[in-house]
């Protein structure tokens, strides 16, 4: 007797019925379907989270050719809430997005056919908001932000050609002279924080330096998290302001941080012993074992490292550093000393986008470029001169 053949599985028997799967970079797997449009003779493709809904999306194509010009008549606001229902975010952080999609991004937006939004509707919307409403740079240039990322998927989707996002001039970063802005630490600034810092919290500096954590990541480790044998930190977890533990701030949060140096993993080693913290204590602690609290740690330990180190009054007029401007640093120095690529940098960082990581993580320190002027040393007008007459 010939042995029996085993039964195809569903989801093999649905995949052959023009349903594909792909994997993306972040390790995420989605199922695509493609078909042709006939009113249009091209090729087309959907992406869903699950073999099901693909397979209800292929069966109303079948059903009903007229499903196909879904494509051509969806509006903004019915892709934008298609595209926001699954991400994976904090609740404060949704709460954020959707106000701003409630009272400026779907307002000028949202009536429009998803094939008609040209970059002259983004502008406008960009310049109401900064105009009109009065809004700052910073929370215009966020609406931009997530309007261009929800019309990227729907160019991945097949629904657009081609971003509108894309077509617009690129912005500059504004500068206000504000406590804002951002920048990297030198080495010098880094040994003089470090030196500052209560005794119990310093190695925090080198830690945060390091890896690139947010606080309220840095305040949800626990020693379960730290591979101190192969300087690997675990990030799967985020503590508010509140100290309530939740997810990171998106899908992309979820990652491993290989850049401990052996250095500070054996500080770490020699902390856990004598604290004898066990797997599941938290890593960093105050005096009587509470958590990290974030308002405090800025309000006290940090606020006072930073005045004892001279670093709230500096020379070339940068803003007071914050403990966010340690993660700056990290990011700028894997990209600089370590010549990450921007995705590898954003990989490991948490950014969904790499541009994020490259214009806004990425710095240059004046204050370490003092090889540029070595070089020019000794080369003087009457070299000048000389090339001039060549």
């Amino acid at each position: 007797m010939k042995p029996k053949r085993k039964p195809r599985s569903v989801a093999k028997a649905r995949l052959s019925s023009g349903i594909s799967t792909r994997t993306n970079p972040s390790g995420v797997v989605v199922y695509r379907y493609r078909w042709d449009d006939k009113a249009t003779g091209k090729r087309k493709v959907a992406t869903f989270d699950t073999v099901l809904e693909a397979e209800e999306f292929r069966l109303r194509i079948l059903n009903d050719p007229r499903q196909e010009e879904n494509s051509a008549t969806m509006t903004f606001a019915a892709w934008w809430d298609r595209w926001m229902e699954p991400r994976d975010l904090l609740p404060s952080t949704r709460k954020g997005y959707e106000s701003l999609a409630r009272n400026h991004i779907l307002p000028a937006l949202g009536r429009l056919r998803l094939t008609d939004i040209k970059a002259s509707h983004l502008q406008a919307m960009h310049a109401d908001m900064l105009q009109k409403k009065g809004l700052s740079d910073s929370h215009s240039g966020k609406a931009l932000e997530q309007v261009g990322a929800c019309l990227q998927d729907a160019v991945s989707d097949g629904l657009l050609s081609v971003n509108p996002r894309s077509k617009m001039p690129r912005r500059g970063r504004k500068h206000t002279g504000t406590k804002k802005d951002q920048y990297a630490l030198s080495v010098a600034e880094l040994v003089a924080l470090e030196g500052a810092m209560d005794e119990r919290w310093a190695i925090v500096v080198p830690f945060i330096a390091e890896t690139g954590l947010r606080i309220g990541e840095v305040s949800a480790l626990t020693v379960r998290d730290i591979d101190l044998d192969n300087g690997r930190v675990t990030v799967n977890k985020s503590r508010k302001k509140t100290g309530e533990l939740g997810p990171p701030k998106s899908k992309a949060g979820y990652r491993a941080v290989p850049t401990l140096t052996k250095a500070t993993a054996q500080r770490l080693r020699v902390m856990i012993t004598d604290r004898n913290l066990t797997k599941q204590s938290p890593l960093f602690t105050g005096a009587k074992g509470g958590i990290l609290n974030q308002d405090n740690f800025r309000g006290r330990e940090w606020k006072d490292a930073v005045e004892a180190a001279g670093l709230d009054r500096l020379a070339d007029g940068r803003a007071a550093p914050t403990p966010h401007t340690l993660r700056h640093t990290a990011i700028t120095m894997w990209m600089q000393r370590a010549h990450l690529t921007p995705y590898q940098a954003a990989k490991i960082a948490g950014h969904e986008n790499s541009l994020v990581t490259e214009s806004i993580y990425s710095h240059l320190n004046p204050g370490e470029l003092g090889f540029v002027r070595d070089a020019m040393e000794g080369w003087g007008r009457a070299d000048l001169r000389a090339v001039s007459e060549d």
